[in-house]
């Protein structure tokens, strides 16, 4: 989630740094950036004296205005020294500042590396030697809820050892149980977290839809119009949480998907999905569509959520 000015480039320079981070908030916002790219200059400068220096930055896509102008100017004002920067951030489906920064630099000589997601068969290598085992098609299938992901993949996988989740016999692993460790939804919860109330609210209402939806259902479900929706799903490709396909706006990996779904409570989901039932039957259309709702809405001895309205079945 997006930090004070400049703390990202203040927290890589560690604790000697502190006296900066001091005197930037006494100093306030009036003249901070011109200040602050000075002092981080002088300060690099006489590190970078002492010996080569790298500089390793991640998460920029959350970099405020501040961070991105002083890693610009000090690209260049420390060209000469013996000094590298690692910059990472987010790719998204659409342009921000960010983005801006890393063209340019790239534009001046700066390599760039794309990491692509990570290949089945790599999927598969990083499963074998952290649980020490050949893993089964079940354990692989839930592997591949993540989508190549890396750091979903290490989540999904520490989560799985330190709940004793995975049996290993004659060198084959495969899992005690498909559900998801609580590790990953911890993950999923943090995303979510650094994400604003609306995009929240949608991506929590569009979980019980399924992975893929239509943003004109979604739209039904929170009484409201798929242009009022337009920001919050801006938001949410943007974090990386949704995809844009031709037809639909897609979770970008299933177990993603499946933890914002269960971060609702059961009757949270029960309601959501009666509601969607009722709105589909109501529209016309598939009657299977909405039983599917209906019935994972009903509770014990509910016989209102699995009787079809009269001529809609």
């Amino acid at each position: 989630m997006p930090l004070g000015p400049a703390r990202p480039v203040l927290m890589a320079l560690g604790e000697s740094s502190a006296a900066l981070a001091d005197e930037a908030r006494a100093l306030g916002r009036a003249g901070l950036p011109i200040w602050l790219v000075e002092s981080l200059r002088i300060y690099l400068e006489k590190q970078a004296a002492v010996g080569p220096l790298l500089v390793s930055l991640d998460d920029l896509h959350w970099a405020d205005p501040v961070t991105l102008h002083a890693l610009r100017t000090l690209s260049w004002q420390l060209a000469s020294y013996p000094l590298a920067w690692i910059l990472a951030r987010q790719s998204s489906d659409r342009d921000n500042d960010a983005d801006k920064l890393f063209d340019l630099l790239e534009s001046e000589g700066a390599a760039r590396i794309s990491l692509q997601p990570l290949s089945d068969s790599a999927v598969a290598e990083l499963v074998t030697d952290a649980l020490g085992a050949v893993p089964d098609p079940g354990l692989l299938a839930l592997a591949a809820g993540t989508a190549g992901n890396p750091l979903l993949l290490a989540e999904l996988v520490g989560g799985l050892l330190e709940e004793d989740a995975v049996v290993t016999t004659t060198g084959r692993a495969s899992l005690r149980s498909a559900h998801a460790p609580r590790r990953v939804e911890a993950a999923v919860r943090d995303t979510l977290a650094g994400l604003g109330g609306a995009t929240r609210q949608l991506l929590e209402t569009a979980a019980v839809l399924g992975r893929s939806f239509r943003l004109e259902d979604a739209a039904a479900m929170l009484s409201t119009s798929p242009a009022a929706l337009l920001p919050a799903v801006d938001d949410a490709l943007a974090a990386g949480v949704l995809l844009a396909t031709q037809d639909a706006l897609t979770f970008r990996h299933e177990l993603v998907w499946q933890g914002v779904s269960e971060t609702l409570p059961v009757p949270v989901r029960q309601a959501l999905h009666r509601q969607i039932g009722e709105i589909l039957l109501t529209r016309g259309g598939f009657a299977a569509s909405a039983a599917v709702h209906l019935l994972n809405s009903a509770r014990t001895g509910d016989r209102g959520a699995l009787v079809s309205r009269s001529g809609d079945a």
